[in-house]
């Protein structure tokens, strides 16, 4: 149809080529060091002070003296008791609650009062066993 108006010479030539596979990880939506930033302030809303040790590839949070979180590759890890965990960074919220969990967890542990002393029975001598036992006519 455009022939008849436009006169060129030559062949159009159309063609297509196929688009590259996407990336199999998506780039992350925040760095380690805004993910670091993020728990710090959702622990601090919740009363626990966290220290901050920045690092743009490589984030850590101390919590208390016994609990280290690291913040890298997308995710937040940190051990317990010879456990480790890990968290996506999209899943800051559960980080939180469990980070919460063990730092009261912890703290409870540390405030109890020692009942060591009142479970164990007292210690009598042999003669105040003799003593009572004569009493019941043994």
């Amino acid at each position: 149809r455009f022939a008849a108006r436009w006169s060129a010479p030559g062949k159009a030539v159309w063609f297509a080529t196929p688009l590259p596979p996407p990336p199999s990880h998506p780039p992350p939506a925040c760095t380690p060091l805004q993910a670091a930033r993020a728990l710090r302030a959702k622990l601090a809303a919740r009363g626990i002070p966290a220290t901050l040790h920045p690092g743009w590839n490589h984030s850590t949070l101390s919590i208390a003296a016994a609990l280290t979180v690291h913040c890298h590759d997308d995710t937040f890890t940190w051990t317990t008791n010879g456990t480790p965990a890990r968290y996506a960074f999209s899943d800051l919220t559960e980080a939180a609650e469990q980070l919460v969990r063990i730092h009261e967890e912890t703290t409870s542990l540390a405030h109890q009062p020692a009942t060591e002393a009142c479970d164990r029975p007292a210690k009598t001598s042999g003669t105040e066993r003799a003593d009572s036992h004569s009493s019941f006519g043994y």
